[in-house]
């Protein structure tokens, strides 16, 4: 081999390696798996005693509600010894389980008469496969913001729909496989009238309980 041949080698094998490197950092990244967008509905196989860590920080004026869980898939074999003695067969269970898992944001406050609204939103929401994600919302003072002794009626609306909630009524629903959505709460005055009167200084207030079911109750 000649002297530009060697040099030739010498120069080309780190581009050759760097190349093959490439090659192989490629493949891995296109067999990556995605993360699970279902649950297993609570049943976990390896510990049938583990619960979820709920942690709440209260409706109202809370910046949000959330529920924390472990989310991935877990694989485990049991355990089985061979020898020249007992050689025959042998089993293995494979076991897989998913947390059910989401986190919810609700506004701290919404104002009568703001167009702008309050959002409710739901994101990183993993349930069983057939169950549903919902959001509710109740009204503490029966939809009525009060005062300085005083009541005004009000209408809280779900994004630009016509029709005003009710108590229980259905601000968010997610089925499962979609993991994230977004609701905007509009309030206004149930009767235009009242607008013509101010409110002496005092901020009315009304209180909303927002509940959430995730397909695992009962």
């Amino acid at each position: 081999m000649s002297k530009n041949s060697v040099k030739y080698l010498l120069f080309s094998l780190p581009l050759i390696v760097l190349l093959i490197f490439d090659i192989i950092m490629l493949s891995l990244a296109a067999t990556a798996e995605e993360p699970p967008k279902y649950s297993t509905g609570g049943v976990v196989m390896l510990d049938p005693n583990a619960t979820d860590e709920r942690t709440s920080e209260g409706p109202g004026s809370s910046p949000g509600v959330t529920v924390a869980g472990s989310i991935g898939a877990v694989v485990t074999a049991s355990a089985a010894s061979l020898d020249e003695k007992n050689h025959d067969s042998a089993q293995t269970t494979v076991t897989y389980s998913v947390d059910t898992t989401w986190k919810l944001t609700i506004p701290d406050s919404i104002t009568v008469g703001d167009t702008a609204g309050g959002k409710v939103e739901a994101s990183d929401v993993v349930i069983e496969k057939g169950k549903q994600f919902k959001v509710t919302v109740s009204s503490n003072g029966e939809w009525k913001v009060s005062g300085n002794g005083q009541s005004i009626e009000y209408d809280l609306k779900v994004d630009d729909s016509s029709g005003a909630l009710i108590n229980g009524g259905t601000v968010l629903t997610l089925d499962a496989g979609t993991q994230s959505g977004e609701a905007t709460l509009k309030a206004s005055l149930k009767n235009a009238d009242d607008g013509k009167y101010s409110t002496g200084g005092t901020a009315y207030e009304d209180t909303l309980t927002f509940t959430i079911t995730d397909g695992t109750e009962g």
